[in-house]
C-alpha cells in the first residue's frame, strides 16, 4: 500500500517523551570547562595540545550518551556512514563539519606529532564545540517517543500519530485518520510505502466514548489505518529528521 508524502507537511507535535539525567548531559560541560581553562591564559604548545584533546572528549562524550540514548546504529538506512558524527549529520541533528575538522586536528597532533593550531584557532574550536553541545543539549535530555503530524495544527481533524522504536531498528510505526484519496493500493511516485495491520472506513471506526462528534472535517468514508511506514530510504530519513526536532 502507498500513503501520500503530503502528511509529511502537516504540523508536527511532540506527544510522548522520556526525560534524562541531567548530570548525564552535564558531564560533557564539565569537560569542555577544563579546555575553556587551558585556553583561558597565553598557553604554550603542550597547553593547546591538551585542549585540542580535552575538546575531543568533551565531544566523545556527548556522542556516546545520544547513540546510548538513540542507537543510532540501528537506523535501517542504506549507505549511512559508520561514523556516527556523520550519521547524525545525515539526519540533520547537527553540522558536522567543522566538529570533523577538529577530529583531523586531534589525530595530527595524536599520531603524527605535528604542531598545535593558533590558541585564536584553539578558541575557535572551543566555541565549535560549546555549539555543538547546546545543539544537542535536548536531544540528550528529552527523548521523544512519539508524535503526531496534525492537518493544519487541528487535533480534532486529520492526523497521523508516529511511535518510533529506537531499540527495534527505528520502525516507523504510524496509525492515522486520513482522506481515503491519501492511500492507494498501487505505486504512486513520491508516496510513503506502508504495510498496514488495520484500515477501517471512519463510519465504522468504534469508540470507547461518544466524542465523534468533536472530530473535524472527517467523512465517512475516510479512513483510520495502523501500520509501519517501510521506505522508501528518502522518506524514512525525513521522518527520522522530524523526530530528532520536533517537541
Amino acid at each position: 500500500m502507498w500513503l501520500s508524502s503530503e502528511i509529511l507537511r502537516w504540523y508536527p507535535r511532540q506527544e510522548t517523551a522520556s526525560i534524562y539525567d541531567l548530570e548525564s548531559s552535564k558531564r560533557a560541560y564539565d569537560i569542555w570547562n577544563h579546555a575553556e581553562e587551558l585556553l583561558s591564559i597565553p598557553a604554550g604548545e603542550f597547553h593547546l595540545v591538551d585542549a585540542i584533546g580535552t575538546l575531543k572528549r568533551a565531544m566523545d562524550h556527548r556522542l556516546r550518551l545520544l547513540d546510548e540514548i538513540y542507537n543510532f546504529k540501528n537506523l535501517p538506512i542504506t549507505n549511512k556512514s559508520k561514523w556516527l558524527l556523520e550519521r547524525l549529520g545525515f539526519l540533520g541533528a547537527i553540522r558536522p563539519f567543522m566538529l570533523k575538522s577538529l577530529l583531523e586536528v586531534r589525530n595530527a597532533l595524536e599520531h603524527r606529532d605535528a604542531t598545535p593550531p593558533t590558541q585564536d584557532m584553539c578558541l575557535q574550536y572551543l566555541d565549535i564545540v560549546w555549539y555543538f553541545l547546546r545543539s544537542t543539549d535536548y536531544l540528550a535530555r528529552v527523548k521523544t517517543e512519539a508524535f503526531v503530524f496534525y492537518h493544519g495544527g487541528n487535533e480534532q481533524g486529520y492526523k497521523m500519530g508516529v511511535d518510533i522504536n529506537t531499540n527495534e531498528s527505528w520502525e516507523i510505526k504510524i496509525n492515522a485518520d486520513i482522506p481515503k484519496e491519501m492511500l492507494s493500493s498501487e505505486f504512486v511516485d513520491g508516496w510513503m510505502e506502508v504495510h498496514l495491520d488495520e484500515v477501517t472506513a471512519w463510519k465504522n471506526v468504534t469508540f470507547r466514548y461518544p466524542i465523534c462528534n468533536e472530530f473535524k472535517g472527517i467523512e465517512p468514508d475516510d479512513l483510520r489505518i495502523k501500520g509501519m511506514i517501510v521506505g522508501p530510504d528518502t522518506i524514512r530519513r525525513s521522518i527520522y529528521e522530524v523526530y530528532l526536532s520536533v517537541f
